[in-house]
């Protein structure tokens, strides 16, 4: 990023917390490959249409609700170097792809949450590349059915916090 007025330029290494919150006018953005953090609430509520990470790329984390009520945001692929997403991170999204293998997948740290509108454990439907560079259904989500929870064996890390404040929750049965 280079300074209009001084001519200086700078290295960007990490996206602020609501950096573009609500920035009606960013319809795509190319991540560079030194960014290594993406803040709280960094893209919240843009119409986003296109989001890609540079080659080699080094981002680490992805904050609380980054692509929150981006609705014209369908998917994004995400970088084999990220190791931790946060709650809602990719809420609204149809898909996520992760561009690392398997292995890599399961190091990520990762909060679900409780969507109490849909009645579901939300851990977002990701797909992973296998050996030959194909994409598959790695995780979906849990299932709530009145005082029931049935985490299905696509759940593999259970975050913290999950169960608080659902005081009806009586048996949690794991597929």
């Amino acid at each position: 990023v280079t300074n209009e007025e001084t001519g200086q330029s700078y290295t960007v290494t990490a996206i602020g917390e609501s950096a573009f919150f609500y920035f009606q006018d960013l319809i795509a953005i190319s991540i560079p490959n030194t960014v290594t953090s993406i803040g709280d609430y960094a893209f919240k509520n843009t119409p986003l249409v296109s989001i890609t990470f540079e080659e080699n790329s080094n981002l680490q984390s992805l904050g609380w609700e980054v692509f929150f009520w981006c609705s014209n945001l369908s998917s994004v692929e995400i970088p084999s170097s990220i190791n931790n997403l946060n709650h809602n991170t990719f809420n609204g999204l149809e898909k996520v792809y992760y561009a690392g293998t398997v292995e890599q997948f399961l190091s990520i740290s990762m909060d679900y949450y409780f969507d109490y509108q849909n009645h579901i454990l939300t851990s977002y439907s990701i797909y992973v590349k296998d050996e030959n560079g194909e994409y598959y259904l790695m995780k979906d989500s849990g299932i709530l059915s009145d005082n029931t929870v049935v985490l299905t064996n696509a759940v593999f890390k259970i975050g913290s916090n999950m169960f608080q404040n659902l005081e009806n929750i009586e048996t949690v049965y794991f597929d």
